[in-house]
C-alpha cells in the first residue's frame, strides 16, 4: 500500500498564495497535481516545483487542465510542460509528467482526456469555443493571451483527431503489462475507457467527489472546498 494526496482544482490567481491544506503529511509517497491548480501555466509550474523542492522524499505526478488550457495555444502549452519538467536543468528531479511511464511501483499516464463528442455536442462545449488551435499576430503577458487578430479555435475535425489520437495513445499503454498497477490522470474530467477488463485507476478533475469502484476501474474525483485529499492505494 501507497499513500497517494491529490490536489486538484485550486484555481489559483496569479499572485493567490498555498495554505496549509497543501502541506503534506512526512509519509505520503506520490503526490497528484491532477489539473486546474490556477489560471496560468507558469503559475500552476511555480506551484508544482515549490511543493516539489519542499519534499524531496515524495513523488510528484504532474497534470495540467482546463483552466491551464483556457485561451492557450494547445500544442505550446504541451510542448512547454515536457520541456520544462522533462529538460530544464533546474527542475525537480521528483516531479514526473509521465505519458506511460513507471514511477516508483506504478505505472503512470497523463493526459487531458479529451471526451467523444458528436458534432452537435461539439458546438456547445467549450472545446469549440475556448480551446485556441493557432494564433497569429497574438499579444501576450505572460503567459496569458491578451489580444490577437486572429486566434484559430478548435473545430470539431481538429477535436475528433486529437481525441483518436489520444484514446489510441491510452489503449496502446493499456495493453502493454509492465506488471505494475496502472494510474490514468485525465486534467479534463472522467474518462471513459469502455470493455476494459484489468484494473485501472483514474484520478481526474471534476466538480463533485468521487472515489468508486466500478468493476475493474477506480474512479477517483477529489475536489471541494479542502481540494487536497490523502489516501491509499
Amino acid at each position: 500500500m501507497s499513500k497517494f494526496h491529490i490536489i486538484s482544482d485550486l484555481n489559483l490567481d496569479i499572485f493567490d498564495h498555498a495554505v496549509e491544506q497543501h502541506i503534506l503529511e512526512p509519509d505520503v509517497e506520490y503526490v497528484i497535481l491532477a489539473g486546474n491548480i490556477s489560471v496560468t501555466i507558469k503559475r500552476t509550474m511555480l506551484f508544482a516545483e515549490t511543493l516539489a523542492n519542499r519534499y524531496p522524499n515524495s513523488k510528484f505526478i504532474f497534470n495540467y487542465g482546463y483552466q491551464e488550457l483556457f485561451q492557450i495555444e494547445y500544442y505550446k502549452l504541451r510542448s512547454s510542460v515536457i520541456q520544462r519538467i522533462k529538460f530544464f536543468e533546474k527542475s525537480p528531479s521528483n516531479l514526473f509528467f509521465p505519458k506511460g511511464e513507471i514511477v516508483g511501483n506504478y505505472d503512470f499516464f497523463c493526459t487531458e482526456g479529451f471526451p467523444y463528442l458528436e458534432q452537435d455536442e461539439f458546438e456547445l462545449s467549450m472545446f469549440s469555443k475556448e480551446f485556441i488551435i493557432k494564433v497569429d499576430g497574438d499579444l501576450y503577458i505572460g503567459d496569458r493571451l491578451v489580444c490577437s487578430r486572429n486566434p484559430r479555435y478548435f473545430d470539431y475535425g481538429y477535436y475528433l483527431d486529437l481525441y483518436q489520437k489520444e484514446f489510441k495513445e491510452i489503449t496502446t499503454w493499456l495493453d502493454i503489462d509492465k506488471g505494475l498497477p496502472k494510474i490514468l490522470v485525465t486534467g479534463l474530467g472522467k474518462y471513459n475507457i469502455p470493455n476494459y477488463d484489468k484494473s485501472l485507476i483514474c484520478i481526474s478533475t471534476g466538480l463533485e467527489s468521487q472515489d468508486e469502484q466500478l468493476g475493474n476501474l477506480r474512479s477517483i474525483i477529489i475536489p471541494g472546498l479542502s481540494r487536497s485529499v490523502f489516501f491509499e492505494i
